[in-house]
């Protein structure tokens, strides 16, 4: 049915098909459902042209998920805003981001408390380079107390990366020395026992850890 052969039902393989420059309507009162586990819709984009649209599943998850190696992008055209529950998450079209907060005028702002989770104790031998595998990195001597000699003492970072250095144990200590792509505050060396802090920021210009701080509980 549908005239021209536009548009074709047929019974046998229960498939609907619509033909090339063709438009299929379904009128506004009407209710589709597509009680099927998968629909497949080729090379083709989809247009919704109503005011807002809302898609809602009723029971269980939705998942969008593109083919392997390929990515998952919003396109937000215009002044509009990518919103998740009004104000849980918000990517505002400039690109700031805000969490807790409908709108920001930084890159990332967070409305809420802030959690870094710290790395496990990393026993680090003399001649190693400390790994930046958190933000918070906890660390002790190899089985006793030892001085990084190696170059750099910390692997490098990213511009603008902080990072927080805390010593675990007052017997294996980590005493890190001015240079070998470290900048100590008026070259004085540190050495970490525990619950001692350095707090570092890396600049890739000048390729250093710089010292922010340090405590010595």
């Amino acid at each position: 049915f549908g005239g021209n052969g536009a548009l074709s039902f047929t019974k046998a393989s229960k498939t609907l098909t619509v033909g090339a420059n063709t438009t299929f309507t379904v009128d506004s009162t009407a209710t589709v459902n597509l009680n099927s586990t998968n629909l497949n819709i080729a090379d083709t984009d989809i247009q919704l042209t109503g005011a807002n649209t809302t898609l809602t599943q009723t029971t269980g998850a939705i998942t969008v998920k593109p083919a392997s190696n390929n990515n998952l992008n919003v396109d937000i055209d215009g002044t509009g805003d990518f919103v998740v529950d009004t104000n849980k998450l918000v990517v505002a079209d400039t690109g700031n981001t805000s969490i807790g907060k409908t709108s920001t005028n930084a890159k990332l702002e967070v409305n809420g408390s802030l959690a870094l989770t710290p790395s496990n104790t990393i026993n680090i031998a003399a001649g190693d380079s400390l790994a930046v595998t958190n933000s918070i990195i906890r660390i002790a001597g190899n089985g006793g107390p030892i001085n990084l000699t190696s170059t750099p003492q910390i692997a490098d970072g990213t511009s603008g990366q902080i990072i927080i250095i805390k010593g675990t144990s007052d017997t294996n200590t980590v005493t890190f020395d001015d240079g070998a792509g470290l900048a100590l505050t008026n070259a004085i060396s540190v050495t970490l026992g525990n619950k001692d802090t350095l707090v570092l920021m890396y600049d890739a210009i000048d390729d250093l850890w710089i010292e922010i701080s340090r405590s010595n509980k």
